[in-house]
């Protein structure tokens, strides 16, 4: 076996591996993704299986075979589950059957994935799907089939949303401190937003949120506030804006009464821009 297929080898066996515990949050992983400006963006996942939520605390970056590919890695102690994903580990199609197939081990059959023409893999401990969308090849697996059914693997495929751009974004009054930290898919947005608000006994409050993979209506988002964590203090109000090819919008209100103190920011315009 040459030093190239052993280190695909290892690459494969660890994604597969019974897991260990994941240490990133949507919003860091797919700010790490964008920073590796692969062409075409990466898909990433949206939903996942039950075994593996929330997402905030089961998804890391994973390892690719290549140069210029990336990897996501899904993964649960508590319940044990994995699944990882891979974009451009291969050059083409029959290299990758070459390695799964012919080295590896798998058994491989022909399916259709995300409307794709692609291999559906079975090994003596998980299965996977391999196929090529848009020039890149990209593969997905579990090493614990009990707690990651084919279904469920299928399921986290068509779930797979393209990569946007990562942006950060500020509020017109720099005493406030209102901004906000976010990603973006086709489909979602992601981000931490931070605001703060002068009340009526000249006080100052502040508040946050936590975005994680909220669904666009078309280009658009809205976030209520209301029934959200949203720091030590319940806030209501909301967050919502627009998304476009390499921009978006946002503007906050948020209020609430604390301590007798009536508090309300307003409408808040943020100004973004991309991150890093």
């Amino acid at each position: 076996m040459s030093w190239r297929h052993l280190v695909a080898l290892v690459v494969l066996s660890f994604a597969l591996a019974v897991p260990a515990p994941a240490a990133g949050r949507v919003l860091d992983v797919y700010q790490d993704l964008v920073d590796l400006r692969v062409t075409p963006a990466p898909l990433v996942p949206t939903k996942v299986p039950r075994a593996l939520r929330p997402i905030d605390r089961t998804i890391a970056v994973g390892s690719s075979r290549r140069r210029g590919g990336y990897g996501i890695r899904l993964a649960s102690t508590s319940p044990e589950a994995v699944i990882a994903i891979e974009g451009g580990g291969y050059a083409s199609m029959r290299k990758a059957r070459d390695d799964l197939v012919r080295r590896q081990g798998f058994r491989a059959r022909k399916t259709r994935v995300r409307g794709h023409r692609g291999l559906a893999l079975k090994g003596p401990q998980g299965y996977g799907l391999v196929w090529r969308e848009r020039g890149t090849v990209y593969w997905m697996g579990t090493g614990t089939p009990r707690k990651i059914s084919r279904a469920g693997l299928r399921a986290t495929a068509a779930g797979l949303d393209r990569l946007g751009g990562a942006y950060v974004g500020t509020g017109a009054d720099p005493d406030l401190g209102t901004g906000a930290v976010m990603v973006t898919t086709k489909r979602t947005v992601t981000g931490d937003v931070d605001w703060s608000a002068n009340c009526t006994a000249g006080t100052q409050y502040a508040g946050s949120v936590q975005i994680s993979l909220l669904r666009l209506v078309g280009n658009r988002y809205s976030l209520d506030l209301a029934g959200r964590d949203t720091g030590s203090l319940q806030w209501s109000g909301t967050v919502s804006g627009t998304v476009s090819s390499g921009s978006m919008t946002m503007t906050l209100r948020a209020t609430g009464t604390f301590n007798g103190d009536t508090c309300d920011t307003g409408d808040v315009p943020l100004s973004f821009s991309p991150l890093r």
